[in-house]
C-alpha cells in the first residue's frame, strides 16, 4: 500500500508531533483576539462611566444654578437694579459645597424694565450657565403731600 506521501500531486499531511506548534500558535492568535475585544469593551466602559459621571455633575449644576435663579426671580425692581453682593458670587454649602457660582445682571439696552441674568455654576469638573431674562415694572408708591393727612381707612360696609 502506498502513502499519502508517495502519491505525485499531493502534499504531505501533517503528522500528529508535527501539529503540536501549530496548536501553539492558534492558541497565541486566539488569546491576542480576546485580548484585544477586552480592551475596547474596557475602554466603551470607561468612556460610559466617565459621561454618566459628568452627567450626574452638570445635573446638580443645573438644579443648582435654577435655584440661584429663583433668588433673582423673587427681587423687586429696585434691587434688580442694585443686587446685593451676596447674590453675585459665591459657593454652596454641604453638600454642594464642592461647586460655586457667579452671576451677572444687566439692564437689556433698549427695553423697558427688562435685566438679563447669567448665572454660572462651576464644580466637580463641569460647568453650567444659565441665562434668562427678568422684566420687573417699578412699583409706583403715592406719595402725600406734605402737610396734609393721609385719606381715612375705607369704611367696612363701603361708602354711604
Amino acid at each position: 500500500m502506498r502513502r499519502f506521501a508517495e502519491v505525485p500531486g499531493l502534499a504531505r499531511l501533517p503528522l500528529a508531533r508535527d501539529r503540536r506548534g501549530i496548536l501553539l500558535l492558534e492558541a497565541l492568535v486566539a488569546l491576542a483576539i480576546v485580548g484585544i475585544v477586552a480592551v475596547a469593551l474596557l475602554g466603551a466602559t470607561g468612556g460610559q462611566v466617565r459621561a454618566a459621571d459628568r452627567g450626574a455633575g452638570l445635573l446638580v449644576a443645573s438644579a443648582l444654578a435654577q435655584d440661584r435663579a429663583t433668588t433673582f426671580r423673587i427681587l423687586d425692581h429696585d434691587e434688580l437694579r442694585r443686587p446685593p453682593d451676596s447674590l453675585m458670587a459665591g459657593d454652596f454649602a454641604e453638600p454642594f459645597d464642592a461647586f460655586g457660582w457667579t452671576a451677572t445682571l444687566e439692564p437689556v439696552e433698549g427695553e423697558y424694565d427688562l435685566f438679563a441674568l447669567e448665572v454660572v455654576v462651576e464644580g466637580r469638573g463641569v460647568r453650567f450657565p444659565l441665562q434668562t431674562l427678568l422684566h420687573r415694572a417699578p412699583v409706583a408708591v403715592e406719595e402725600v403731600p406734605s402737610g396734609l393727612p393721609p385719606p381715612p381707612p375705607p369704611t367696612p360696609g363701603g361708602p354711604s
